[in-house]
């Protein structure tokens, strides 16, 4: 069997990607939600839930194994995150959380990886197109086709589109760097 070059872009809309022999699977980031209290509805004046998103830890454990299993040759390749100008501090301290709970998942599985840059990879996958989260959508579906990059309500899943490129990239250094 081929190599297998799984593709991880962290955060909670990321996603899981594995590309091999010619095919692909990607599967968004597993997560669920914790309630974290109750407040009161200005609209209706009802009490409501409080909630705060989660990764899924035990189902990312299970689809990295699932990927490890298509092979005895694997490599992962997860993207660096950084600060971004105007991102604020929750959502760069959830991207790191993000990145950490990924990297301890690949540990944990005895999944070799490397950590990826977005400039690097974006560079290489991306030549000569824009580097917005719509580049990645469309580039994605120039090499996957059928992938599917769009959700229930028409949004667009660059999250999968980033695993997918990820693990592309990792596919083609691996053959050629």
């Amino acid at each position: 069997m081929s190599t297998v070059n799984i593709g991880l872009d962290p955060g909670m809309t990321g996603a899981i990607a594995a590309v091999y022999g010619g095919t692909y699977k990607v599967e968004d980031i597993p997560t669920f939600k914790v309630v974290t209290g109750r407040k009161r509805s200005t609209a209706t004046g009802k009490m409501i839930d409080k909630f705060r998103t989660e990764m899924n830890i035990p189902e990312i454990l299970s689809i990295i194994k699932r990927y490890r299993d298509l092979s005895d040759d694997v490599h992962a390749w997860i993207e660096a995150v950084h600060s971004m100008p105007d991102q604020g501090v929750r959502s760069m301290f959830s991207m790191g959380e993000g990145f950490g709970i990924l990297k301890c998942a690949l540990a944990a599985t005895s999944t070799p990886y490397t950590i990826v840059h977005p400039a690097t990879w974006k560079k290489f996958m991306m030549s000569g197109m824009g580097k917005e989260k719509e580049a990645s959508v469309y580039r994605a579906l120039q090499i996957w086709p059928n992938a599917d990059l769009v959700g229930p309500k028409g949004g667009k899943k660059h999250g999968r589109a980033d695993a997918l490129l990820i693990a592309r990239y990792g596919e083609t250094i691996g053959q050629h760097g």
